[in-house]
């Protein structure tokens, strides 16, 4: 069963992707997430690999195979609601995204989501803030 790992703590960034025969994986990806801190709140779903990172964040659990989609405030409704942007971006926008490439479709669309209150001329000043910040990608490495 493949599983997206994302973490969503007041912002959203995905770690990777993740099978069942990867579990010990997350707790790797979750000491290496440069955006998360330890101790954040963490809300998930009952994928069982999730039990291993209660030793980095308080975390609780929705049971969606037993019709459980809220508990308090616990529930997977913005990364959910993130993967549903991502989609309609896929299909509406971009028609076709490679894997090889995918990782950088689901950077911007993190941006997005995470500056989605921001107004328009602050969005700008960070988008060009980062172009100047990252390095090029020139046509052969795009192609190659």
């Amino acid at each position: 069963m493949k599983k997206s790992f994302v973490l969503y703590n007041d912002s959203l960034d995905v770690l990777d992707e993740l099978t069942d025969s990867q579990a010990g994986q997350i707790l790797k990806a979750m000491r290496d997430f440069e955006n998360g801190k330890i101790g954040s709140q963490l809300y998930t779903d009952e994928f069982l690999s999730y039990s291993k990172i209660k030793s980095l964040y308080a975390h609780k659990t929705v049971k969606h195979g037993a019709g459980q989609y809220v508990d308090g405030k616990a529930h997977s409704n913005g990364a959910e609601s993130f993967w549903a942007l991502l989609k309609r971006g896929h299909y509406g926008i971009y028609h076709y995204m490679s894997k090889k490439h995918l990782q950088m479709y689901v950077n911007e669309f993190c941006f997005r989501y995470n500056n989605r209150k921001m107004q328009i001329s602050e969005v700008f000043g960070e988008m060009v803030e980062r172009i100047t910040e990252n390095k090029k990608l020139s046509y052969k490495a795009l192609i190659t």
